[in-house]
């Protein structure tokens, strides 16, 4: 490989620590503003961003952020034996507690497996607010004592997590709550200051009009991407966040931007706004991730697939996705699903709601197609953002005129030296 280059110094720019103080003293250099705010990954799930993603992040020097949204997944592996028994033989109550004794071993291993790797490393985690069993899984994270950045979506927060947050416990985490309009970061901020919470140590800013995955869009904004300029919302956000800080007479605090969605070749980083940037789908298509080689070069990659947007997920968010068949809504199908459900977002499941109309034209399972996509098997819901043609035309993927998923490191440093394709 050439030389690094100015980006590749910048964003790749997490010095090796030797402790935990080092790493104190540095992510508090961070969040000040006083030296470049490093690259992250997007945390992609389910699993997709896991711990050997993570830790090789990290070890390229960039923050390693691992997925813990249903990471338990592995109980909805078709035929899988639990104790000699299947799934669907369970009853609702004790699945969903299943899944809580799954998130809480696959959370240990995982942040076992990315410490063991890499000690002192930068090591973020991606949890939804949407997701049924987001509180067991925010106290294991705090307990563990190693999640240095925790980036939270898929919902508002409440005044009780903010305060939790705020305790003796949590304060080595930096809270960095994922936003994708002015109006949501002022009222999570309102929510804190009047409510003694925690003020975010950073924004995670992704933008809906690009991003891959359960996108922030409200109402009528998928019509208006005017909304979703980048320079307009970095702007009134620093004045949204000056504005209330003055108001509520706290001392001058510098807040981070990080912005998502969209960002991967050289001259889109350039010119994002804010003190950073994160991508997920570029590194998705790599050695490291928890996407099986085979769907990489043979849906991601694939120039006749396209790209679909749209309200199919049961969460209720908009989401983007590759342009692939999930499980088709039968008699069969539906009772399959729900006699294997997990309650992964249980009462916001619009899924579950309408199970009993097979003629409905909406909602997938998103615990069984995402896990699906995971296991390499056929109907799998596959999340991407909107770039993924500049991608396949990039050239990175490929190699003697034949598809090729490389590693982390090789596709960061194509990356950082080329322009998005015209």
């Amino acid at each position: 490989m050439s030389e690094v280059n100015a980006l590749e110094s910048r964003l790749l720019s997490v010095p090796n620590l030797d402790s935990k103080g080092d790493k104190e003293e540095y992510l508090n250099a961070v969040f000040r503003g006083e030296v470049d705010f490093p690259l992250a990954n997007g945390g992609m799930g389910i699993d997709f961003s896991g711990s050997t993603f993570a830790a090789e992040m990290m070890n390229n020097n960039a923050i390693g952020s691992a997925s813990l949204s249903a990471h338990g997944y592995e109980l909805l592996r078709p035929g899988l034996k639990i104790d000699g028994k299947e799934l669907h033989e369970y009853s609702a109550k004790e699945r969903i507690a299943l899944l809580e004794v799954y998130n809480r071993s696959s959370v240990e291993r995982i942040i076992k497996e990315v410490r063991e790797k890499c000690e002192y490393g930068v090591f973020g985690a991606n949890i939804m607010h949407i997701v049924h069993h987001f509180g067991s899984t925010l106290e294991d994270v705090i307990k563990s004592g190693e999640i240095d950045i925790l980036n939270i979506g898929a919902g508002m927060p409440n005044k009780g997590f903010l305060k939790r947050l705020n305790e003796e416990d949590a304060q080595h985490i930096r809270y960095e709550p994922i936003v994708s309009s002015v109006f949501a970061a002022r009222m999570i901020m309102r929510t804190a200051l009047k409510n003694d919470g925690r003020i975010p140590d950073a924004f995670y800013v992704e933008l809906p009009t690009i991003a891959g995955g359960h996108l922030g869009w409200l109402k009528d904004d998928h019509e208006h991407p005017e909304r979703f300029d980048p320079n307009t919302i970095y702007n009134d956000m620093r004045d949204m966040i000056d504005g209330m800080l003055e108001q509520y007479g706290i001392k001058k605090k510098h807040i981070p931007i990080i912005f998502a969605g969209g960002y991967a070749f050289q001259d889109q980083i350039e010119s994002a706004p804010g003190e950073g940037v994160a991508m997920a789908t570029p590194l998705l298509l790599s050695q490291e991730s928890g996407m099986p080689n085979e769907t990489i070069t043979e849906q991601y990659l694939n120039p006749d697939i396209g790209v679909i947007t749209d309200q199919m997920s049961p969460t209720g968010f908009w989401s983007r996705r590759l342009d692939t068949p999930h499980t088709e809504r039968t008699d069969e199908s539906i009772k399959h699903n729900v006699s294997r459900c997990v309650g992964c977002v249980l009462e916001n499941c619009k899924y579950l709601l309408g199970a009993s109309d097979v003629e409905k034209d909406a909602n997938y399972c998103i615990g069984h197609d995402l896990s699906r996509a995971r296991f390499g098997l056929p109907n799998g819901t596959l999340f991407v953002n909107a770039n993924i043609k500049e991608l396949r035309d990039s050239g990175i993927y490929e190699r003697d005129g034949e598809l090729y998923v490389p590693e982390i490191k090789e596709i960061l440093h194509a990356l950082f030296r080329m322009n998005a394709p015209a």
